[in-house]
């Protein structure tokens, strides 16, 4: 019987370690991964578009002078994507900066 409870408890600690190790863990390095990953993403879909700009401006038909101004206007998109996504952790970190002067001043 208190073999039993032993186990039980073991397996009870081990269930609480793992359903409640995501809560407990750091979101600040969960959000900057995040934004790393979606900055690489964006990197590399920026990449891809640049190739296939290449191609579509060899192509001198109007199918490809359709396709260079459908290809440019998602090149500005994106750019317009990965500068909001670089600008908001700018002001996030100034934001975090302001909040530390603040404190030590009081």
């Amino acid at each position: 019987m208190v073999g039993f409870a032993v186990g039980a408890l073991i397996l009870l600690a081990i269930a609480l370690t793992l359903l409640l190790r995501p809560m407990l863990r750091n979101h600040a390095t969960d959000r900057h991964t995040r934004q790393s990953l979606n900055l690489e993403i964006n990197r590399e879909q920026l990449a891809e578009m640049e190739a296939d700009l290449a191609v579509a401006r060899a192509d001198d038909s109007p199918l490809g002078r359709e396709t260079v101004a459908r290809l440019d206007a998602a090149r500005t998109e994106l750019a317009r994507r990965i500068l909001s996504d670089t600008q908001a952790d700018v002001g996030r970190a100034h934001k975090a900066g302001e909040a530390s002067r603040q404190l030590f001043t009081i």
